[in-house]
Parts: structure tokens; sequence; C-alpha cells
């Protein structure tokens, strides 16, 4: 990491390669990369990008969750422990000013390109989330996806390039610093969004 100030770990090994891939680079991966930010002395800013519903007991929609089953209950795992790391980072090694950004179920529409509007919120839970929306965000945030991995058609999503951009405006952002918080399409503009945090 000689030669950079920042790092955004943006890895994952998505839900088609399997668990030991996940827990190869979704957990042990982030590990590896705070542990070379903090070995690099002028890498002073990390990014971790995570997922939302992402909890060590596994997948956590609301507050109020009993039941943490679910096909991705084991990544969100590993995105729970791999955050906890970073949270912790500052007892095995040099403290690093950290953010971590939880998108919705990332999309890609290609007629319908980032369009830089986001919402930024500190719950984490999609159920306590969509439930906090006004009218005009949840209009703005959630898609009827067919198909979903866990059966439910509507999800609060964010575009790939909305999730890019905010990975970014982050980087500056001393409003982000030593935060965690869920990323959904929108009707702010990133910078304005985080600003709100």
């Amino acid at each position: 990491m000689q030669g950079v100030d920042a790092v955004i770990f943006a890895a994952g090994a998505g839900n088609k390669r399997g668990p030991l891939k996940q827990a190869a680079i979704d957990y042990a991966g982030a590990i590896k990369a705070v542990v070379a930010a903090q070995e690099t002395p002028e890498v002073r800013r990390f990014v971790l990008l995570s997922g939302i519903n992402t909890d060590v007991r596994g997948t956590v929609r609301s507050k109020t969750a009993t039941d943490f089953s679910g096909p991705l209950s084991a990544w969100h795992r590993l995105k729970a422990h791999s955050e906890n790391f970073l949270l912790d980072s500052h007892l095995y090694g040099r403290e690093l000013n950290w953010t971590i950004v939880c998108p919705g179920r990332l999309v890609d529409d290609p007629e319908k390109a980032g369009t830089g509007l986001v919402k930024v919120s500190a719950l984490h839970g999609e159920d306590d989330l969509r439930e906090s929306l006004t009218p005009e965000e949840l209009e703005a945030g959630l898609k009827v996806l067919p198909g979903s991995h866990d059966g439910k058609m509507e999800r609060l999503c964010c575009s790939r390039d909305n999730v890019a951009a905010t990975l970014v405006g982050v980087l500056e952002s001393e409003k982000t610093f030593g935060k965690s918080f869920t990323l959904i399409d929108g009707i702010l503009p990133v910078p304005e969004a985080l600003e709100t945090l």
C-alpha cells in the first residue's frame, strides 16, 4: 500500500462462489487489508464496503428480529465480523479514520445509471429503515425485483454507480469518520446526504 493515503475495501466473493470464498475474501481479505493499512504510515483513511442487514447472528432486518436465518445469513455474519474487526482495529495496531458503508441490494440498470441521489441512515435493518423513509425516499429506494434470493419482491436498493460515488465521497467527509451507515438510492446528492450523518 505504499504511496496511498486512503483505502477503500470493496472486494467481495459474491453469492455464487460459495461460503469458503466469501470467508477468504469478505472476511479474511478485509482483515488483511486493515492490517496492511495500519502497517503503512501514509494510510490514514479506511473505508469498508459491507451490506445492509449484517449482524454476527446472521440476517437481521429489524431490531425486533428473532429469526436470523436466510440464504445470506452466513455472508451477513462474515461481513459483521469484518466490520467488528475494523471497529476494534485500534486495539491491534495504529488507529485509522474508518467508515463502514452498508448499501441495500446492489442493482445494475443500464437505462437508469446512478443518479448521484442517495439516502443514508444509521438504521441497519432493512425493515427498520423502510419504516423510517418518507414517501419520496421510499419511491426512490424501493425496487420490485423478481427472483429475489429470499422471496421478497420489494427491496431497498442502491445502484452500483451511487455506491461508487458514495465510497469516493466519504473519503474527504469528516462527518463520516468513525461511522457506519446504510445507503440506498434516494433524493439527496451524495455530499448533502453525507452531511446528515
